[in-house]
């Protein structure tokens, strides 16, 4: 069964899905993530099963965030159809070093 994208209102069933950060190894990279969805959900649930359990789709990254192979580059944060409201606060988080 395919993962569902965790992004508000994101219908996608096609593109690769992205694992989000490992929550041990980069928390505020995590969090950012969290953020980035708008899926206030993801807040009630323990990170070890959002890591495990959860993906972004594809669509969400930007083509110079994908390496050749179609893996995300580290420290590659969603920024693309967002839901309007978080996306500000994910670009001046990531900008600030959260």
């Amino acid at each position: 069964m395919p993962f569902k994208c965790q992004v508000l209102h994101c219908e996608d069933t096609n593109s690769p899905r992205h694992r989000f950060p490992n929550p041990i190894k980069n928390w505020n990279l995590y969090q950012i993530w969290i953020k980035a969805t708008g899926n206030t959900k993801l807040l009630e649930i323990e990170p070890e099963k959002v890591y495990k359990n959860m993906r972004i789709c594809h669509r969400h990254f930007r083509n110079e965030d994908k390496s050749t192979n179609m893996y995300l580059k580290s420290n590659t944060c969603p920024s693309l159809y967002l839901p309007e409201s978080e996306f500000t606060i994910i670009l001046s988080d990531f900008q600030n070093g959260m």
